[in-house]
C-alpha cells in the first residue's frame, strides 16, 4: 500500500517559523514511531511530507517530499493525495487544521487512517463535546463560554480556547480580577470556554474505535504542573494505570456517544476516587502513543491498517512495563 505520512509540526506546517520545542519533541517522537511500525508492519510504500529541519533525524531512505519556507502547504498536500492509497494525518484541531486536512482526504477517496471528518467536528471543539458528553450522560468538566461579565468557579478557574491542544492556551485563573484581565486581552471570547479546576489524577487512556465500539489499550499518567498561570506537561508514563475494567466501560460508553471515532483515540480525563471525569477527546495519534510498543509490544500501525478490513480485537501483547515519555 502506498501511503501518506502528514505529521503536522514535522511536515510543514511550522516551515517559516521556529517551532517551540515541546511541540517540535512530540511531533518527532510520533512520526519515528509511526514510520518505524509502518516499515515493520508490511510492504509499505511510505512518503512524508518533512520540513527539512527533521531529516537529519529520519532514514534516509525514506521518500520524503519537502516543504520549504515559501511552499503552500494544503497545495503539496492536495497534490501528493493522487499518488498515493492512504493517508495517516497526525495535526492538531487548532484553527480547524486537522479537519481542514482530512476533509481533502475525504474528498480525494483516499483511505483515511485515522478519524473521519464528523467524528472531529464533534471533539475538536471542547464546548461541543461537553454538551454531547453531558447528553449521553458521560461524567465530564462543568463548561461554560466565556462572556464579557463571566465569573469565575469557586476555588480555581480554568480558561482555555475551545480547540486547543494538550495544555497550549490553557490558564489557571485564582480570582475575578485576574479573569477581568485575561477577558481585556481577547478579542473573540466566543473562542475561549470556562471550566472549575477538578481535583484528581491526570490520566489519559489509548484505545482503538471503530462502528460504535472501543478496544482498550493503556492508561497513562501524565505529570502536568503550573508554571505563571500556565500547564505545563513534563512526561506521561505509558501504561501506568492496572485497573482496566473501568477504563474499558468508560470507553464503551465514549464509543456509543461518538459512533463515528475510527483508529487510534486519545482520551483525557482526571481519576477521582469515586468517577472518572472525561477533560477532552483527541481524535488522532498522542503522545503515549508513543511509549505502547516499548510497553507492551503491540504495533499499533498495524492494528490500525488491520481494522480497514477487520472488526476490532484486543492486541497481544508481548509485554507489560511502564515506559516514561520525558516531554519537557
Amino acid at each position: 500500500m502506498k501511503i501518506l505520512i502528514f505529521e503536522y509540526i514535522c511536515g510543514g506546517g511550522f516551515s517559516s517559523k521556529k517551532i517551540p520545542k515541546h511541540l517540535a519533541t512530540e511531533g518527532f517522537l510520533m512520526l519515528k514511531s509511526l514510520t518505524d511500525e509502518l516499515m515493520e508492519s508490511g510492504n509499505h510504500e511510505l512518503s512524508i511530507l518533512i520540513d527539512q529541519r527533521f531529516i537529519p533525524q529520519l532514514d534516509e531512505t525514506l521518500n520524503f517530499i519537502l516543504i520549504n519556507n515559501e511552499d503552500n502547504l494544503l497545495t503539496i498536500f492536495q497534490k501528493t493525495l493522487s499518488h498515493i492509497d492512504a493517508v495517516w494525518i497526525i495535526a492538531p484541531e487548532t484553527e480547524h487544521t486537522l479537519y481542514t486536512f482530512t476533509q481533502l482526504v475525504q474528498r480525494s477517496n483516499k483511505i483515511l487512517l485515522s478519524s473521519p471528518c464528523c467524528a472531529i467536528k464533534k471533539t475538536a471543539d471542547k464546548w461541543q463535546t461537553f454538551q454531547h458528553l453531558s447528553a449521553h450522560k458521560i461524567a465530564t468538566v462543568n463548561t461554560v463560554l466565556l462572556k464579557k461579565n463571566a465569573s469565575i468557579f469557586p476555588k480555581k478557574t480554568v480558561l482555555k480556547i475551545r480547540d486547543g491542544v494538550s495544555c497550549d492556551n490553557s490558564f489557571i485563573i485564582q480570582n475575578q480580577q485576574e479573569l477581568t484581565l485575561k477577558i481585556a486581552q481577547f478579542n473573540n471570547l466566543e473562542d475561549y470556554i470556562l471550566q472549575p479546576f477538578i481535583e484528581g489524577k491526570t490520566v489519559s487512556l489509548s484505545a482503538l474505535f471503530k462502528h460504535g465500539k472501543a478496544q482498550f489499550i493503556c492508561a497513562n499518567h501524565q505529570e502536568i504542573i503550573i508554571i505563571n498561570q500556565h500547564f505545563k506537561l513534563l512526561s506521561c508514563h505509558v501504561n501506568h494505570e492496572t485497573k482496566q475494567d473501568q477504563f474499558q466501560l468508560l470507553l464503551n460508553k465514549i464509543a456509543y456517544a461518538f459512533p463515528t471515532l475510527w483508529g487510534y483515540v486519545g482520551i483525557d480525563l482526571i481519576q477521582q476516587s469515586h468517577q472518572l471525569v472525561v477533560v477532552e477527546i483527541n481524535p488522532r495519534l498522542t503522545t503515549s502513543y508513543v511509549g505502547i510498543k516499548p510497553a507492551l509490544g503491540i504495533n499499533i500501525a498495524e492494528e490500525v491498517l488491520r481494522l480497514i478490513h477487520c472488526d476490532l480485537r484486543r492486541p497481544q501483547t508481548l509485554t507489560n512495563q511502564s515506559v516514561l515519555i520525558p516531554i519537557a
